[in-house]
């Protein structure tokens, strides 16, 4: 289903990456906390990026673990910095794949 790790980046993956900025920080829609400038956080099986298709938008915050610049309070946890409480609260890769693909009207 997915390519592989040096997947060429077609338009179609363009197109893509430009409605995820389009949607925001999945994260942050989940908190109700609005648009928040995403990066585009690609998914991994065992430490290897699984293709351009599998790809889901976090804001730097919840991707890395950056704070806003501003100060503004961020919520809930950090992929980068608590792994496993990120899981816990907004879901499994799937799982969120799953979602943002149906809000981008792909599944």
């Amino acid at each position: 289903m997915f390519g592989i790790s040096k997947q060429r980046i077609t338009a179609q993956h363009r197109a893509r990456f430009r409605m995820l900025q389009d949607m925001g920080c999945v994260a942050c829609l989940m908190e109700g906390d609005g648009y928040r400038e995403p990066d585009v956080h690609h998914l991994l099986a065992g430490g290897v990026r699984i293709g351009h298709d599998a790809t889901i938008p976090l804001c730097p915050w919840h991707h890395r673990g950056v704070p806003a610049q501003n100060g503004e309070l961020l919520h809930g946890p950090s992929l980068a910095e608590r792994p496993r409480s990120f899981v816990v609260k907004y879901g499994r890769d799937r799982e969120l794949l799953d979602y943002v693909n149906r809000r981008l009207g792909l599944l």
